[in-house]
């Protein structure tokens, strides 16, 4: 039905990407993967400045669960 759908809609809009293998009377298994940012990687002071950055120019639209 419609889930997938939303599910796919979100992940990409987050720059993900979703899959799927199927198998003929077995079934299909979905998969995702959305992209991260490794927060052990970033200086402190440049962390403050990236998050201000982000919030101020990246308006993702917010799940309504």
């Amino acid at each position: 039905g419609l889930g997938l759908y939303v599910c796919k809609s979100f992940i990409e809009i987050y720059n993900g990407k979703v899959w799927f293998k199927s198998i003929e009377d077995k079934g299909s298994s979905f998969y995702f993967s959305l992209p991260v940012i490794d927060s052990h990687m970033l200086q402190p002071e440049k962390t403050k400045k990236r998050t201000k950055l982000i919030n101020n120019s990246l308006r993702l639209p917010s799940p309504l669960l």
